[in-house]
């Protein structure tokens, strides 16, 4: 058996947190351990994990913080010896975790990237100096850091490694649903928009963390445009997050607080792609968008910025706009007029590979060349 270690997971179930626990649930147990690092006090699945017989080891500080205690904390742990260490990122801070898993012997070193760009919502002045601070160590790594260079898109290998890392000693690999869970029907789609009065309306969805990169203001400005068209619509937010009660601010300011539902973070988001009309992602970047995998699963028609990569439209449903929220108002009341047939998207999400069934097989490969 491979033991495997993940390193990090947060304490919620976004981005690179989701693509660790949902693989974790469908890996072939009987071959590979995993264990996870976290740098959070506490995790609300922690009890899954270790009911599953997983360790979570909490690490208190960062490498930002006290590079010495970090180093120190992470060594103890790769003292209980794994085959593999699987490092999930988003932008380059320090490169302390490959320095110890080298130090350690670790015989399997994978980096895996996950976004294209600096995830912050720090000042202006001060992201610009984290991500100057990204791309002075970006410009300093080499190949024999790590035995593996992953990275869930074209866009987010090139921000994580640029030229420095050969683009032959790179893989893009997919990120999984579970495309059983995001399947539609018109029964639960008629109940969901009952239980919330939207039978007469066209509901838009948006899901994702309140965060600036994922750029939910600008949804408010779409709102108005089509409140001030006459437009029966209400606009859903699924997701947490630090500026959840800044949106909640400006829609009140707006005076269109009235037309947004505020879902939060919930277990069962495919129930409110089931009563979503449109789905919208307006994002200042993407490394790879799983919400847009899972509204098209469901025959949602989406738009997204064209900050987004393409490498999220695989069934020809997303419409790629410029920030400009008045392109955005008239795309919506196109796509508002278009009739097809939601049922069949899934299975066309899953022939691209896009199955979590299918990736946790292809992670299970790749573990073990």
């Amino acid at each position: 058996m491979l033991k495997v270690l993940q390193f990090p997971v947060r304490n919620n179930k976004g981005g690179v947190t989701k693509y660790i626990l949902d693989h974790w649930r469908y890996i072939d147990k009987s071959k590979f351990h995993f264990d996870f690092v976290t740098l959070n006090k506490s995790l609300p699945f922690e009890k899954e994990l270790s009911d599953e017989g997983a360790k979570v080891y909490h690490i208190t500080c960062t490498a930002e913080q006290d590079e010495e205690d970090f180093k120190r904390q992470l060594g103890e742990i790769l003292k209980q010896g794994y085959d593999i260490i699987h490092i999930h990122t988003g932008a380059w801070k320090s490169t302390a975790v490959e320095e110890v898993a080298a130090a350690y012997c670790v015989p399997r070193i994978i980096i895996h990237a996950h976004s294209s760009g600096y995830v912050s919502n720090a000042s202006a002045e001060e992201l610009q100096k984290l991500i100057t601070h990204h791309e002075k160590i970006k410009s300093k790594i080499t190949e024999k850091m790590a035995n593996d260079f992953w990275a869930c898109s074209t866009e987010a290998s090139k921000w994580l490694y640029g030229t420095q890392i050969p683009a032959d000693r790179i893989k893009i690999l997919k990120d999984g649903i579970d495309t059983e869970k995001f399947c539609f029907s018109p029964e639960k789609r008629e109940k969901e928009r009952k239980k919330y009065h939207l039978e007469n309306c066209l509901v838009l969805g948006h899901v994702g963390r309140f965060s600036k990169e994922k750029n939910q203001e600008f949804l408010l400005g779409v709102l108005e445009k089509l409140i001030e068209r006459k437009k029966k619509v209400r606009l859903i937010f699924v997701g947490d997050g630090k500026l959840k009660d800044d949106i909640v601010c400006k829609a009140e300011e707006k005076g269109i607080l009235q037309y947004v539902i505020l879902a939060g973070q919930t277990e069962n988001v495919e129930d409110f792609y089931q009563m979503m009309d449109l789905f919208l992602l307006p994002s200042s970047f993407e490394g790879f968008s799983i919400s847009l995998m899972e509204a098209q699963a469901m025959g949602v028609p989406c738009i997204a910025s064209s900050s987004v990569t393409r490498e999220c439209d695989v069934t020809g449903m997303v419409s790629y706009l410029p920030l400009d929220s008045e392109s955005w108002v008239n795309r919506i009341c196109e796509l508002a007029e278009f009739s097809h047939d939601r049922s069949e998207l899934g299975e066309r999400v899953k022939a691209c590979g896009f199955d979590i069934r299918d990736t946790a097989k292809k992670l299970e490969q790749l573990y073990e060349n």
